[in-house]
């Protein structure tokens, strides 16, 4: 099977199963940890066939990180090597994703893209329905975003097929998330506003970018003066989970110097499947959501999570955005400069109150920047391949 043929079958899959349909009852919670062991599984199939020496070095050393950080846990035994285990499969699934989609550079017919767009479509106008009833749901938020994304991504750069964007991503309102309504300020702006690629240390460009900031947090200041103002000052039994969440990650920083708790200890779902003995060392097990009796606000944001990799670990993780922001930042077509930015703007905005950052609603954003890194640094974008020509694209 071609690697543009694999990939469309995997973003067909994917809207529904991860995005949409992912926490109902008849929906596996391992669909995302399946499809994400298939793609490691046919990229490494396909790993001598591939030339990319430079994505296959980062790769490796991304590897040898991991295996550091999975033995240092299990010798630190902070939580039990259960969680240890289940925490470290669930921290890769992102950088499988993107590294996967980076190395294998997907290329796709007329065809394929048409299938995945119908998919896209078909995925939103069933989900609807249940969106509707449910409140506060992240779920139409995220496949809205993502299908925004994609949409923009494969057509035309045309007014009208613009406006067709802004439709897909409107219908994320519907999820009455502030978060969304940031990352739908920010696609606004950088879809309608955003002429030519911002030069990263003008004034001109901090001005737009501070402007845009202020707006974000106009549209979603209710949320954000809860969590982190009010929020931190709170004592007693007013303690709010989130705000402590964050304020004990960064006592675990220091405490734990300098390669944190480690995995499965604090802030991700393994932390919270067995509990971590950190919940009750920094007395959060008496605040609602995160006790062993009332959990469920344990993996409620990604950023507390990196205090289970302490400074290294952070050092390292902003090492590993700032090389895909030099990426972005020197792609000349700025269709896909766009897309690179939108992408790292939502996982960088959700990471704050969400963990779909370890999660499969986050993959789309992954496999998007997996796109764009194998866009030309000059000239136009590569446009789909046609279809008798996918197999000498891909292999």
């Amino acid at each position: 099977m071609s690697v543009g043929s694999f990939y469309t079958y995997f973003w067909i899959l994917y809207f529904p199963l991860c995005i949409a349909f992912y926490n109902m009852e008849k929906v596996p919670t391992w669909i995302d940890e399946a499809m994400t062991l298939v793609l490691l599984l046919y990229t490494g199939m396909r790993w001598g066939k591939i030339k990319q020496g430079k994505v296959k070095k980062e790769i490796w050393i991304y590897i040898s990180i991991m295996i550091f950080y999975l033995l240092y846990s299990l010798f630190m035994a902070v939580n039990v090597s259960a969680s240890v285990y289940l925490d470290f499969q669930q921290q890769v699934r992102p950088y499988v994703v993107f590294y996967c989609t980076w190395l294998l550079s997907p290329r796709f017919s007329k065809r394929q893209l048409d299938l995945i767009l119908w998919m896209m479509y078909l995925t939103i106008l069933i989900y609807l329905p249940f969106s509707r009833g449910r409140g506060e749901d992240v779920g139409i938020g995220q496949l809205a975003l993502n299908c925004a994304l994609m949409y923009y991504l494969f057509k035309p750069e045309t007014k009208k097929n613009l406006i067709i964007v802004g439709a897909i991503a409107s219908i994320g309102l519907l999820s009455f998330k502030m978060k969304f309504i940031g990352e739908y300020v920010a696609l606004m702006a950088v879809l309608f506003f955003l002429k030519r690629r911002m030069k990263v240390l003008s004034f001109k460009s901090a001005r737009y970018v501070s402007l845009l900031g202020v707006v974000i947090i106009f549209f979603t200041w209710e949320r954000f003066e809860a969590y982190f103002v009010s929020g931190w000052e709170r004592e007693g039994y007013e303690r709010m989970a989130r705000p402590e969440t964050y304020k004990a990650s960064i006592r675990i920083l220091f405490d734990y110097i300098p390669f944190g708790s480690g995995l499965g200890t604090f802030g991700t779902n393994a932390a919270k499947e067995y509990y971590s003995p950190l919940y009750h060392k920094y007395g959060l097990d008496e605040v609602w959501g995160l006790s062993e009796i009332t959990p469920s606000f344990m993996a409620d944001a990604y950023y507390p999570t990196l205090a289970e990799y302490g400074l290294v670990g952070v050092f390292l993780f902003l090492v590993f955005w700032k090389r895909r922001l030099i990426t972005i930042q020197n792609l000349e077509d700025l269709k896909y400069y766009k897309v690179g930015l939108m992408a790292f703007f939502a996982l960088a905005l959700e990471s704050v109150a969400d963990t779909s950052y370890l999660s499969g609603k986050g993959m789309g954003y992954f496999m998007l920047l997996g796109l764009i890194m194998n866009a030309p640094k000059k000239g136009p974008s590569p446009q789909p391949s046609p279809e008798r020509e996918e197999e000498k694209v891909n292999d």
